[in-house]
């Protein structure tokens, strides 16, 4: 009888406890995890110089010290345009670096990286997307437009000596008569 009481009484703890997980589980959403692992905030590039047309990388990296692998997607976007998606793998205990190529045009421009990722619902990364960073790339002089340019400022130049020389004669011609009549 003793051991009827204790068996009931360990099958009803254990169907209470069950039942209450099962409970917990049915009725409440499990908030992610976040693990250790993250883009990079930072954006860097091939070269420090970037001229117009220039071809050059873009880089950040991913730190991943979760423990676990995973898999991804890295967007790049350059003034919120998506020029690039990058697939990667993130090993656990890692710092994968992930680039793309742009080829430079001038103007103000807005880098960032984002990714996403394989990861269960049930895990997060401490962050999905870089800083932005912005770059200024200058406009590249055509050897033709420089000589269009020089042809220009010599004309002006030219114009503006004419100019000059015909005020000047303007003035010292009726000073020299005035000078000769003395």
């Amino acid at each position: 009888m003793k051991k009827c009481i204790i068996i009931l009484f360990f099958i009803t703890i254990l169907f209470f406890t069950g039942r209450s997980v099962d409970a917990t589980d049915a009725t409440s959403p499990i908030a992610p995890v976040q693990i250790n692992a993250r883009i990079i905030p930072l954006v860097w590039y091939s070269t420090l110089s970037i001229n117009d047309g220039d071809s050059i990388k873009i880089y950040s990296g991913i730190q991943n010290n979760s423990g676990i692998d995973f898999t991804g997607t890295a967007t790049f976007y350059v003034d919120e345009k998506n020029i690039s998606d990058i697939t990667f793998t993130s090993t656990k205990d890692s710092l994968k670096d992930i680039s793309t190529s742009w080829v430079a045009v001038p103007g103000l421009h807005t880098i960032k990286i984002k990714i996403s990722t394989s990861l269960p619902s049930s895990k997060e990364l401490v962050s999905y997307e870089s800083d932005e960073s912005t770059i200024t790339i200058i406009k590249k002089v055509v050897e033709e437009e420089k000589a269009t340019t020089n042809n220009e400022t010599f004309n002006n130049v030219k114009e503006t000596i004419s100019d000059v020389i015909s005020t000047i004669d303007e003035v010292v011609i009726p000073l020299s008569e005035k000078i000769k009549s003395f």
